[in-house]
């Protein structure tokens, strides 16, 4: 898959920046020790991941640390982060992002915190819920760009709107409770703020007055015609 943007056709990948490329190491070197204290010091790490039933008041929080994927799912996720965490820090400014962060976890947490009430059923931990609103948010953010799914097949962003929706919802269907609330949360989470205080808010309030103006300009009456060759003037 090629990075967010336009299509230009080929291989392209989108540059790892020293911001990136510390980010990824980080990542890969908390999974690593993960691991390490799972299966060879017998240190229960596993606590970190958000459990149904009665959890610890510290895994709402540390739910993103604690991974549950498996060596090819991470290394896949962690492809995705390098995708889609550049255009995320680039499209939107600091500000939105304190609040688009404050959206999907808030979002998450409640709904997955709701659905544990009556469907105890799974565990959440990792970071799905923030893939999953990282690609809404640019889909949204640019609706109408191309990008090259597996460095061939051109599809517009908007799509990963759909497909992120798409994911949260049969999340919830294959594992209802924690970790279905979460992944179904973050992408209404940034629905909500899109539409609730974002841009698409901002576009709604542009089309109303535009309506207004519309119909303000109708109660005006044009009246064809001027004056006559017989109106002289003395």
């Amino acid at each position: 898959m090629q990075g967010p943007g336009p299509a230009q056709g080929g291989i392209a990948l989108p540059p790892l920046t020293r911001g990136l490329k510390v980010l990824l190491i980080a990542l890969f070197g908390l999974y690593v020790l993960q691991l390490i204290c799972e299966n060879y010091l017998g240190i229960p790490v596993s606590l970190l991941a958000w459990a149904p039933g009665t959890p610890g008041p510290w895994q709402p929080f540390t739910r993103f640390i604690y991974q549950m994927a498996d060596p090819p799912g991470f290394l896949l996720m962690l492809l995705a982060f390098y995708f889609f965490v550049p255009p995320t820090l680039e499209q939107n400014p600091r500000r939105e992002l304190i609040e688009i962060a404050a959206a999907v976890f808030l979002g998450s947490t409640l709904l997955a915190l709701g659905m544990d009430q009556f469907f105890p059923k799974s565990a959440t931990a990792g970071w799905g819920s923030v893939l999953i609103a990282m690609l809404a948010l640019f889909g949204l953010r640019a609706p109408g760009s191309t990008i090259l799914l597996a460095f061939v097949i051109p599809i517009e962003a908007r799509i990963f709107v759909a497909l992120s929706g798409g994911i949260a919802g049969l999340t919830l269907l294959f594992a209802p409770g924690l970790q279905g609330g979460d992944y179904l949360g973050a992408f209404l989470g940034v629905l909500l703020w899109w539409y609730g205080r974002g841009p698409g808010k901002r576009r709604r309030e542009l089309a109303s007055q535009g309506r207004q103006v519309e119909r303000e300009l109708r109660r005006f009456t044009v009246l064809q015609g001027g004056q006559s060759d017989d109106d002289l003037v003395h």
